[in-house]
């Protein structure tokens, strides 16, 4: 169910080796509306200027990335996309939307203060503004990714995944499996396509 995992398709941003987080800003980032795709005013009966920004309001307890690795022109994206060690949690915090909220209420109050005309040398921060200290932390260890390797029309997939009883990892290649230190699990020059985290915090 849409509670218990998500799955957001993050493209790499253009250039050469990029990080988890590079695609995590990029899917997020705030994209600027142009016609015929401008928001209806419902109080001057228009359409308006707009920019969309994608947050995340309430986070799954299991959380897949979908790295997008297929363009419509049938191209394979084979960026070098880095992935944190498997020992190290995956802080996402930054794209929590009440810190778009805590933003936008700072960039509120700013302007509000500004309109006040100087009739005071001093202000008392509002609620919203006084509240600025970050959202509580929102943390994921990796559990499991897919790897691509290959083109769009001929390739192979692996898999990687942590065995939470035995406390180890195995990659799979077809029928075969074999067990691999944590060392291994990142591998360079990697193509990972889906990344699979349990929530820790």
């Amino acid at each position: 169910s849409a509670n218990a995992s998500s799955s957001p398709s993050a493209p790499p941003p253009g250039g050469g080796a990029c990080t988890i987080h590079d695609c995590l800003t990029s899917f997020t980032s705030p994209e600027t509306l142009l016609p015929p795709n401008h928001p209806h005013c419902s109080r001057c009966s228009s359409r308006q200027k707009g920019v969309k920004k994608i947050s995340v309001h309430r986070w799954p307890n299991v959380l897949v990335l979908h790295i997008k690795r297929f363009q419509d022109t049938r191209r394979k994206i084979s960026t070098d996309v880095a992935i944190p060690d498997p020992s190290e949690y995956l802080d996402v915090t930054e794209y929590d939307s009440r810190n778009d909220d805590k933003a936008g209420a700072v960039a509120s109050n700013k302007n509000n203060n500004n309109n006040k005309n100087n009739k005071s040398s001093t202000s008392t921060p509002s609620n919203a503004s006084s509240s600025s200290s970050s959202s509580s932390p929102v943390l994921y260890k990796l559990f499991g990714i897919t790897n691509h390797m290959g083109s769009l029309d001929g390739g192979h997939y692996t898999a990687t995944t942590f065995h939470d009883s035995l406390r180890q990892w195995h990659e799979f290649s077809d029928a075969d499996v074999r067990e691999i230190g944590t060392g291994s699990v990142v591998k360079k020059g990697g193509c990972p396509y889906m990344l699979f985290y349990q929530r820790v915090k």
